[in-house]
């Protein structure tokens, strides 16, 4: 029900800015989508402390289950980003944001594979092909509002999310993206994960499978 109401609210934001080639899109994707997947890792070994003093901007970076978000009431940058985080936080993913007061302008997630006595697994595990161990992490769903990017927050928000996961005891987090998507492709490479196999990704209605096709 929670990712209904996600894809409804999406096509009523489509209607309501007029941009009606992302409406047929997304309608087309809702009822079938196919795309090829590249799953990729980064060793955290190497990566270096860091700290929210080196930042000569307004925002601010935090791992919200552990900067008491409710205390500092922290806003998502929209509709669909509340529901997400609704429905990511129920589920037991944690998330790296970027905040400016008291709004969220960037926020990237992560889970690890126990939290407690509670094992946390992702839809992406079964059907990208691939599984994390538990002193791996898994970081997906990438969001900057428009008028935040550029300015090098995206390489903030990434540098400070390494370093946390280090920090936790993490040796490595694992990464998707979509083969098409240059941006995604590009902050990956940057980054410095390194690509593991790719797989292609099919979806028809509620219908979920997939073939391998890289090394």
């Amino acid at each position: 029900m929670s990712d209904l109401r996600i894809k409804i609210c999406q096509l009523l934001e489509n209607i309501k800015s007029g941009d009606f080639s992302s409406l047929c899109k997304s309608v087309r994707e809702s009822l079938f989508w196919c795309s090829e997947i590249v799953v990729c890792a980064k060793n955290l070994n190497n990566v270096n402390s860091f700290s929210n003093n080196i930042l000569n901007h307004d925002f601010k970076l935090a791992d919200l289950p552990n900067s008491d978000r409710e205390n500092n009431n922290f806003q998502f940058s929209c509709k669909i980003r509340k529901l997400k985080a609704k429905q990511y936080f129920a589920k037991g993913y944690s998330c790296f944001a970027a905040v400016n007061g008291s709004q969220i302008i960037a926020d990237v997630w992560y889970l690890i594979p126990k939290k407690g006595n509670r094992q946390i697994k992702h839809e992406h595990f079964p059907w990208f092909g691939f599984q994390i161990e538990n002193n791996d992490a898994y970081m997906f769903d990438m969001y900057i509002t428009d008028q935040s990017r550029g300015g090098g927050l995206v390489n903030a928000l990434l540098n400070f999310s390494f370093s946390q996961l280090k920090n936790y005891g993490y040796r490595r987090v694992y990464g998707t993206y979509r083969k098409d998507n240059l941006p995604a492709l590009w902050m990956h490479r940057t980054a410095g994960y390194e690509e593991l196999f790719q797989v292609k990704v099919y979806r028809l209605l509620f219908f979920r499978w997939s073939k391998k096709i890289g090394n």
